[in-house]
């Protein structure tokens, strides 16, 4: 049931932009508050996964055990989220052509753009037959290097977002995902110090 669920996210990520673009339009402003949508209904996988393992190692209960079991079909369907993200910003371009987009900023165009090629890689190697092709130590590299990536990039554009974006939107539209990104980092970083394989755990062992 926990993957039939979690599955569920991409068709729904589909059906809010969709509906989101009946309801204002296929133009800009449309294609605008659609991929502010899907960009926060593929936050919610991604901050999931990121803390599944920690969240798990502090403090082990049925629902951080869920997490880990379903972990790489959380991480799975923010990447093909993204995927419906991906189309809006290049039917955003298109509609801006030959200009960048207004709701474009630098920090999208050099973190954002490379980010999204991570995270499709990342949902490649997650594959079954192409992660039994890779060596552990490579897998395990690229996959913890891209999870610290995608947290980098979440954080940063929408640090950038307070009154850079065009039309500007509220900060306090942006502080509670800044906020859970830094709370799951905390997490992350607790677990690294005092989780079974933490730096304290194993100095007081």
């Amino acid at each position: 049931m926990g993957k039939n669920l979690v599955r569920a996210l991409v068709p729904v990520t589909f059906m809010v932009a969709t509906w989101i673009l009946w309801e204002l339009g296929g133009g800009e402003v449309g294609t605008r508050e659609a991929l502010r949508g899907t960009a926060r209904i593929a936050f919610l996988p991604f901050i999931l996964a990121f803390v599944a393992r920690p969240l798990d190692d502090l403090r082990s209960s049925a629902f951080s055990r869920w997490l880990v079991a379903n972990r790489k079909t959380l991480g799975v369907s923010f990447g093909l989220s993204l995927s419906i993200h991906l189309w809006l910003i290049l039917w955003l371009f298109y509609l801006s052509a030959p200009s960048v987009p207004d709701a474009v900023t630098l920090t999208d165009l050099s973190i954002g753009a490379p980010g999204l090629a991570f995270v499709f890689a990342m949902v490649f190697t997650s594959m079954n037959r192409v992660r039994a092709s890779m060596s552990a130590v490579l897998w395990k590299r690229i996959h913890t290097f891209g999870q610290y990536l995608v947290w980098f990039i979440f954080v940063g554009c929408l640090t950038e977002s307070f009154g850079h974006k065009s039309p500007p939107y509220s900060a306090l539209e942006y502080t509670p995902f800044i906020g859970a990104l830094f709370i799951a980092m905390g997490i992350r970083l607790g677990a690294g110090l005092f989780g079974p394989n933490g730096r304290f755990s194993q100095k007081t062992a």
